[in-house]
């Protein structure tokens, strides 16, 4: 399991946990991981604003030890060519059903730390719902979910489109850090349709 972390400019920074078997190493500053769909996308929504995203493992078993990869992140489109590839590349061929996106993260810092306050714990298995839910639903029926249950970080009721004008201040947001959260709000974007 890792961990990833992002935020936009101004509200909560997002956590969320990931499964290691979807995470592969690109280079020596590169990773990828393959996304499925959950009840949020909240990393997506923030890497559309503010590109930082930070990747930690930790050891659970073994020698203790933590490691923090610090960089820029973006999201691949599962309607993209580069992701059609990265499957073919990177994942035999199979993306599992509920497949959303991937997210890149290139980074430029590595860091590691001791890990000694990470309680041991012993792997026991994969859990079954994910597959479970993505085989009951179905295609069509994850697209369905995606349009009716991933809602956007911000709607129109806390943010006022109407009144943007380029260059002005507006919820701490300026220029084209506006237009970009006018953009985040596409339902496509947000489940990692085409953009």
């Amino acid at each position: 399991m890792f961990f990833t972390a992002s935020a936009a400019p101004t509200g909560h920074v997002n956590i969320s946990p990931r499964s290691t078997d979807m995470f592969r190493v690109l280079d020596d500053n590169a990773v990828v991981y393959l996304d499925r769909t959950g009840s949020g996308n909240e990393t997506a929504a923030h890497l559309k604003i503010d590109k930082r995203l930070t990747i930690m493992f930790c050891a659970v078993a073994g020698p203790p030890l933590i490691m923090r990869l610090y960089g820029c992140g973006r999201v691949i489109h599962r309607e993209s060519r580069e992701f059609a590839a990265l499957v073919t590349e990177r994942f035999n061929g199979n993306a599992p059903l509920g497949a959303r996106q991937m997210v890149l993260l290139d980074f430029n810092i590595v860091q590691t730390s001791c890990g000694y306050g990470v309680p041991l714990f012993e792997y026991q298995e994969e859990r079954p719902q994910m597959d479970a839910w993505a085989k009951a639903k179905g295609v069509d029926g994850i697209e369905e979910y995606w349009r009716a249950k991933i809602k956007p970080v911000w709607t129109t009721s806390q943010l006022d489109f109407s009144k943007f004008r380029p260059r002005t201040h507006h919820d701490g947001f300026e220029g084209a850090d506006w237009l970009r959260l006018r953009n985040c709000w596409d339902y496509r974007t947000l489940a990692g349709g085409a953009a």
